[in-house]
């Protein structure tokens, strides 16, 4: 294999930047294009997708159910921060009710 100067100036910069050895930027490298291939496979068209859309854009049970869980996540993740919000703003505004000590004489 050989590779032309401006990239194994990339391979060298990468490896000293990542503290590894040129041939795992390489693996690494082509597991990220890998997988950038298949994120792009995997994608419709817009045609595909105005289709879809048309059709009812419907999804199973089983497609539904990871973007369920993930938005179930979110909301619980907002409602909880929220809820600290208000529980922190609450805390810091009112005055602390303290019982005084009566001076008798």
């Amino acid at each position: 294999m050989s590779l032309d100067m401006p990239t194994l100036e990339t391979l060298g910069m990468l490896e000293e930047k990542w503290n590894t050895s040129k041939s795992e930027v390489i693996r690494r490298s082509v597991r990220k294009a890998r997988e950038a291939d298949a994120m792009n496979t995997a994608r419709m068209s817009p045609v595909e997708a105005l289709e879809w859309i048309r059709a009812g854009g419907r999804l199973n049970k089983e497609e539904a159910k990871p973007f369920h869980n993930e938005v179930a996540a979110e909301s619980a993740a907002k409602k909880y921060s929220r809820a600290f919000q208000l529980l922190d703003r609450h805390l810091t505004t009112t005055p602390c009710l303290t019982k005084q000590k009566s001076s008798s004489p």
